[in-house]
């Protein structure tokens, strides 16, 4: 199996597009509509931000995300007792009791990977993001820290109205209210609010992920083009690593208006230039008469 990891993935989406792809699908269209995306879904387990459009794109290309039951150990093996031998299921738990990871009996965290029930009911691990596969575990091993179980099965396709342009234009419609909330909100995590920056911290991660999944999709797709590679540089996912810095550092520190104060001013800089990308990319698309203007 051809394991899939790239900057802005998390090892939950690692697993998702892998089966998506081993099933036929181009995962990478999935992301064209990522760059505008503002409603994340907040995962209280793993404490991150997640995407949604994602899953619905993936569904609309053919692949669809089911949850399964394992709010305890009997629901867990009835869960795992409905796949059939070679299908390759998500599970996600704990990075203590996973043998091949860095973290196995030194410290806790939540991770996904991918298994596939053998014939001899022994399981046969894959993980994209450690990039190894062929392991063996047990259901016994394994069963007691499961807290997610997730399925990618195949179903028909939909229409794709996804598209670089279309994308661009809808950045131009939601980027101007998204400012204006974004930094209302920043801008009051003082005093019993505080914490709240370290979830905004987190809310910024989940946007930088997404950029940074936007961009791959821009340089891989068939029509890429020079301007495609120049767009969202190295430096500008360091200058919003310093905004998501910058929230975590204001969520622990008193007093941290002057904090907030360079945040707000670093994030509002960075929203205005992407509104400019976005007007640049559909001032050229019509230079070059590209074929995704007549989406609207």
């Amino acid at each position: 199996m051809n394991l899939i990891h790239f900057r802005g993935l998390n090892c939950y989406h690692d697993c998702i597009v892998t089966i998506a792809a081993s099933l036929g699908l181009d995962y990478r269209a999935s992301f064209a509509t990522l760059w505008s995306e503002t409603d994340f879904i907040y995962d209280p387990h793993s404490k991150v931000y997640l995407t949604k459009r994602m899953i619905a794109n993936l569904q609309t290309l053919g692949a669809k995300l089911e949850k399964l039951d394992c709010s305890s150990p009997e629901n867990m093996k009835e869960s795992l007792s409905q796949f059939k031998a070679g299908e390759w299921i998500i599970i996600g738990t704990d990075t203590f009791y996973i043998p091949w990871t860095r973290y196995y009996h030194t410290l806790y965290n939540t991770h996904h990977f991918m298994v596939r029930k053998e014939r001899d009911d022994s399981l046969s691990c894959a993980d994209p993001t450690c990039g190894r596969q062929d392991m063996r575990i047990t259901f016994e091993e394994i069963i007691p820290h499961i807290f997610d179980i997730k399925r990618v099965r195949r179903i028909a396709e939909k229409p794709l109205n996804f598209g670089a342009i279309r994308e661009a234009r809808a950045v131009l419609r939601s980027h101007p209210e998204m400012r204006k909330s974004l930094l209302e909100k920043m801008n009051g995590c003082t005093g019993a609010k505080q914490k709240d920056a370290g979830l905004l911290a987190r809310y910024i991660s989940a946007m930088i992920d997404n950029r940074y999944l936007f961009r791959h999709y821009l340089q891989n797709r068939p029509s890429s083009s020079d301007q495609d590679r120049q767009l969202f540089s190295d430096e500008f996912f360091l200058r919003w690593a310093a905004v998501k810095n910058g929230l975590f550092k204001a969520s622990l520190i008193r007093p941290n208006e002057s904090v907030l104060r360079d945040v707000c001013g670093r994030a509002g800089e960075l929203i205005d230039e992407e509104i400019a990308m976005a007007e640049k990319m559909i001032e050229t698309a019509y230079q070059h008469g590209d074929s995704e203007l007549g989406l609207r």
